[in-house]
């Protein structure tokens, strides 16, 4: 079993330079490893191909024509096996056991991630002088200093925690600020982040002139560099290129539906979550006391494997939800009725609406009669304590949005096989709001139908 994916962000850069990196990360690890250069669209694939096979190192090669570190990092840990992911800069040179001791540290309490204070050396330590084995450990810390700032490449975090937030952004080209912007939003889904640096375990950054000292004489560096600071300032949301597609194994998003006996309807939900911007997902169908096979063939007339059929005996809708998530494999949930029109955007929406500290959120949603063409809009109250009393409870309509965590601490109860909609989420949102949970209220939402 692989215990550490180390990925190395790679794009024209000096071969000794990455076979430094390599080399240095080979010898203060002796944890089962793997290390990857991932080459973000070099000009000539084969520097990074002849340095990595040196070292029993893979490259993944993207044909990309403009420099993202934070693409180049999701490229590299999307091939990744790892519990323990590094993003690795071919700049850093690890002392002996740093790497080692991390991710040991990781994996003894994998709810945390591990950044490194970097020793930033001077160009008098040269790129020829760190391609030795026997590193001069005393000269390297003569000729260094201390970086006072965050983001030089150097986070350790459990593979989970990278799944959680979708990755990097893929947004930010260059680089700047993407370390700083990652390791926020892993802090708000519940990884702090552990300074380490003393007591020998060192990580030392080769000189190069820092990216913001360049801006200052290229202008298009200069425009991608303050887009990746307005990102990092403005951009609040905690699940990133939820539209590109999941960084993970599974999908990014469950689609959980219970029916009983509506297959007309369920088709034209279904084809509505299919037209979804966000294409990462699977929807599981859980028929509640089947009586024919109308449901299981309008499931399977899609002829999409992402869609899951899964009878069961007449249970209630409340079991027949627990059913439905007990089968999910996504990261976070989206509960729909069978009856329900998801807006194109509505998967879209509710990633991007999760701030720091929240767990969920609840969408409005518009009434429509198939008869009169009626239309009734409704916005529910915001999802906490005081809302779910206001007006009989918020989320009276499954527009509910939750990661993996909230549904199996709060459960949906059954006490009777006849509860209605309104009743079980309602009880289930007032559960989770007084045991300190959070969520958001959105104007999107979905259509419902009356008829």
């Amino acid at each position: 079993m692989i215990l550490l994916s180390a990925v190395i962000p790679f794009r024209n850069r000096d071969p000794l330079r990455l076979r430094a990196a390599i080399q240095s990360i080979a010898a203060s690890t002796t944890v089962p490893h793997e290390i990857i250069v991932s080459d973000y669209g070099s000009d000539d694939p084969n520097i990074a191909e002849d340095v990595a096979s040196e070292f029993d190192a893979r490259v993944v090669y993207t044909q990309a024509g403009y420099w993202s570190r934070s693409a180049s990092l999701n490229a590299g840990f999307a091939a990744a096996g790892g519990k323990v992911l590094l993003g690795a800069d071919a700049d850093i040179i690890w002392s002996p056991g740093a790497i080692d001791q991390t991710v040991q540290r990781i994996l003894a309490d994998d709810r945390h991630a591990v950044a490194f204070e970097c020793q930033f050396m001077g160009p008098d330590i040269t790129v020829d002088m760190v391609q030795e084995r026997d590193h001069d450990w005393a000269l390297y810390d003569r000729h260094s200093k201390l970086n006072p700032r965050w983001g030089v490449g150097m986070l350790f975090f459990p593979r989970f925690a990278f799944e959680l937030v979708n990755g990097y952004e893929a947004r930010m080209k260059t680089y700047g600020y993407e370390d700083n912007d990652f390791s926020n939003r892993i802090r708000a889904v519940g990884y702090p982040i552990h300074w380490v640096g003393a007591r020998g375990l060192r990580a030392y950054h080769v000189w190069h002139e820092r990216p913001g000292i360049l801006a200052k004489t290229d202008p298009e560096l200069a425009k991608e560099y303050d887009a990746n600071r307005v990102l990092f300032l403005h951009d609040k949301s905690v699940v990133r290129n939820v539209v590109q597609g999941g960084v993970g194994a599974g999908p990014l998003v469950t689609v959980a539906i219970a029916t009983r006996g509506r297959p007309e309807l369920l088709e034209t939900a279904l084809a509505s979550v299919l037209c979804q911007t966000v294409q990462d997902f699977e929807v599981v169908v859980v028929e509640d006391g089947p009586v024919d096979d109308r449901t299981r063939l309008v499931v399977e007339s899609f002829g999409d494997e992402r869609l899951k059929y899964v009878p069961q005996d007449w249970a209630g809708i409340s079991a027949a939800r627990n059913r439905a998530l007990d089968m999910s494999t996504g990261r976070f949930t989206a509960v729909m009725d069978d009856d329900d029109i998801m807006p194109p955007w509505r998967l879209e929406a509710s990633l991007g609406s999760i701030r720091a500290g929240e767990h969920g959120c609840v969408g409005s949603f518009v009434t429509f009669s198939d008869l009169s063409g009626e239309l009734v809009s409704w916005q529910d109250p915001f999802p906490t304590l005081l809302g779910a009393s206001m007006r009989g409870g918020f989320a009276g309509h499954p527009s509910g949005w939750c990661g993996p965590m909230f549904f199996v601490l709060f459960a949906m109860t059954n006490p009777s096989v006849l509860l209605w909609t309104t009743t079980w989420l309602c009880g289930w949102f007032v559960q989770a709001s007084s045991s300190g949970t959070r969520g958001r209220s959105l104007m999107s939402g979905v259509c419902t139908r009356d008829r």
